[in-house]
């Protein structure tokens, strides 16, 4: 059987041959012929068995492409028929509306055409007060959000019905406050509000305009849900009970008629 042989040989990158080595160290005398062979059968059988994993693969994911074909044809048509639903809303005058996608994209007014939109005319609250008081008309707030898809829906698909668009611009002055509004306020604005929860104190930061706004709305309307609309007198005073997102037009003008009569 000529010389035991006991060191380990280098068979590159085979993962049997760590098997062939725990065999050596079991058995005690092997040749190097012999643990050539061992090793070539161990190598055999170890393509073989890849090939046959491969082979499996390439049936398998045939026969899954080939079941799949319908879906993928038709997913297909879908994405066709989206991408030209969406296409002209590049277009400074798309010949469709894009209301089946109201509330997801930026407020219409965030273009970079100059096209007519209707949107609040303040972003103040003190600004849009002193105007009510000057005009005499009652203030409506609307408290959004730039990321709020609710606010977006209200203001093209109920803002722009011309019944409650009329309201809009005849009865009230219209502030929007944007509650997470990065923007930040000037340094002497900027400070620590104080206020009680239950019986502990507690401090918020206020230093963008967002904080400001947000704290506004929950400190004094005891809300934080955007969109929330809040009618006031021009003194002041709460007109009617302050709704959020009212997608129902009539229901919206009701709300709006309230505070025109409360105010006559």
């Amino acid at each position: 059987m000529g010389q035991p042989y006991r060191s380990a040989i280098y068979c590159g990158t085979n993962p049997f041959f760590t098997l062939t080595q725990h065999i050596i160290k079991n058995i005690e005398y092997f040749t190097i012929y012999e643990l050539k062979i061992l090793n070539l059968c161990f190598a055999v059988t170890y393509n073989t068995f890849v090939d046959s994993l491969d082979m499996c693969s390439s049936k398998y994911f045939s026969l899954l492409r080939a079941a799949m074909a319908p879906f993928r044809k038709s997913f297909g048509i879908v994405v066709l028929i989206f991408t030209i639903y969406i296409a002209p809303g590049v277009m400074k005058t798309p010949p469709w509306n894009h209301n089946l996608l109201s509330g997801f994209p930026p407020p219409t007014f965030y273009s970079w055409y100059e096209k007519e939109t209707f949107h609040a005319e303040f972003d103040s609250f003190d600004e849009a007060m002193a105007e009510a008081k000057r005009v005499n008309k009652p203030l409506l707030i609307d408290f959004t959000g730039w990321a709020c898809v609710n606010c977006r829906k209200m203001e093209e698909s109920v803002w722009t019905v011309e019944s409650i668009k009329e309201k809009l611009e005849n009865d009230f002055v219209l502030v929007s406050l944007y509650v997470d509004d990065k923007v930040m306020l000037p340094e002497e604005q900027q400070g620590i509000f104080e206020y009680m929860a239950g019986d502990e104190m507690k401090k918020k930061k206020i230093k963008t305009i967002g904080n400001k706004w947000a704290t506004f709305q929950t400190q004094v309307f005891n809300n934080n849900s955007q969109p929330y609309y809040v009618m006031l007198s021009p003194d002041g005073y709460l007109l009617g009970n302050p709704v959020g997102y009212t997608p129902d037009v009539q229901e919206y003008s009701d709300f709006l008629d309230c505070g025109i009569e409360a105010v006559k």
